[in-house]
């Protein structure tokens, strides 16, 4: 097994690893949690009512989701 600067000094190890993940995760958190109250909000203004009665409706088309 070859040894590198890297294993000898974990200083000059790459920037990212498992504090920028938990960094990430917690901005994914976030996010989804934004586009899910967003989400409701325009099938509450919409009315969900109205896609009920239509077969094979697609709520995210029909709310215009991006």
């Amino acid at each position: 097994m070859r040894s590198t600067d890297e294993n000898k000094n974990p200083s000059l190890a790459p920037p990212y690893g498992l504090g920028n993940t938990a960094k990430l995760t917690k901005e994914i958190e976030k996010e989804s949690a934004n586009w899910f109250t967003m989400f409701m909000d325009k099938a509450l203004e919409k009315g969900i009512k109205k896609c009920k009665g239509r077969a094979g409706s697609n709520l995210l088309r029909d709310l215009g989701q991006n």
